[in-house]
């Protein structure tokens, strides 16, 4: 595999802000048996986590954060810092507009170029690249959580949050700040195994219920059909269908749709543990390439990886087809998952 770290690669990674440590409040650890049915919260875990899940879709707001990100690499560490505009309409429509990059320095053409693959990115900045609690049963299942405090953020007094995987000995995973009214993630960072805050996204304006401007709000390009199951599948795919066997614990499917993108069909999995989400996508080969291989053979398998933080895309070729994985993983979790792929 080779190894690169790509700056552009800012589809994977960003999380939230340092806050001071508060004094410990109360704690939960949540257990599957415990947890109400229909997503329901185990006793004592604050009602507002209910609202998470979809509070950034159905609560009209605008705002602009602070965006960074702190990279190590095998030269080093890389830094972004940048300003970004959010604003969302509560009934699913949403943007997010580069602002501005506070470091590194870059010149007139980088920061044009940076701004453009930001915002070719809205959709995932949005969606995936931040701390949220995605599927409340999964986050009971899998994480432990402890309320640790109050703070202000951007005007709002938001709940302190720690979260923490289960069964992964670390000293903290996730901060969160919580805006218990909305459920809108005010403020989060992440931190590494070691203990060392690695991104930080934070509001540092926000107004909720505005009235909001005509704006250009996000057109979704690649949107798909949900994969029919057996033969009907490999024909929609015009392959047969892919999937990993063995994904991290705790990992779910969640939805698996066929789209067009590049001339090409993919195939998007998308699993989760109730925070963090892993893709695996297949894209078919078209006839004419499939074909040239056939009569000049196989090609070995070639894997290129690309490392962001504890982000990783995988872009693994085979003969009829290519398969990607991204998500958070560490380079034995992704060889593991390679090779069950069937």
């Amino acid at each position: 595999m080779k190894r690169v770290l790509l700056g552009a690669l800012l589809l994977v990674h960003a999380l939230v802000g340092a806050c001071a440590p508060a004094d410990e409040v109360a704690t939960t650890t949540p257990s599957a048996t415990s947890a109400a049915i229909n997503g329901g919260l185990p006793p004592g875990m604050p009602s507002f986590l209910s609202l998470v899940p979809e509070a950034h879709m159905n609560t009209p707001l605008m705002g602009i954060r602070r965006a960074e990100f702190h990279w190590q690499t095998e030269t080093g560490e890389q830094t972004l810092i940048q300003l970004e505009r959010v604003a969302a309409d509560g009934r699913g429509r949403f943007l997010v507009d580069p602002l501005s990059v506070q470091e590194p320095a870059l010149t007139t053409e980088q920061a044009d170029l940076h701004a453009l693959l930001q915002k070719n990115r809205e959709g995932f900045l949005y969606r995936w690249r931040d701390f949220r609690i995605r599927n409340l049963g999964l986050f009971v299942q899998n994480w432990q959580l402890a309320v640790v405090g109050e703070q202000q953020v951007a005007g709002r007094t938001g709940v302190v949050v720690e979260v923490r995987r289960q069964g992964v000995a670390q000293l903290l995973r996730y901060r969160a700040v919580i805006d218990p009214p909305t459920g809108l993630v005010l403020r989060h960072d992440e931190y590494d195994a070691d203990g060392k805050r690695i991104t930080s996204v934070s509001f540092e304006e926000l107004a909720v219920n505005p009235v909001l401007p005509e704006l250009a709000w996000h057109a979704a390009r690649f949107e798909g059909d949900e994969l029919q199951a057996g033969a009907a599948g490999a024909t929609q795919l015009g392959v047969q269908p892919s999937a990993p066997q063995v994904v991290p614990e705790g990992y779910q499917l969640d939805t698996s749709e066929v789209f067009e993108a590049g001339g090409m069909r993919w195939l998007r999995r998308v699993y989760g543990d109730g925070i963090d989400v892993l893709f695996f996508l297949q894209a078919v080969r078209p006839p004419a390439e499939r074909e040239q291989l056939s009569v000049h053979g196989a090609p070995a398998h070639r894997a290129l990886m690309y490392r962001a933080g504890p982000w990783v895309a995988c872009d693994f070729g085979r003969q009829h087809d290519k398969v990607m994985v991204i998500g958070r993983l560490d380079d034995a979790g992704l060889l593991h998952l390679l090779r069950s792929i069937r």
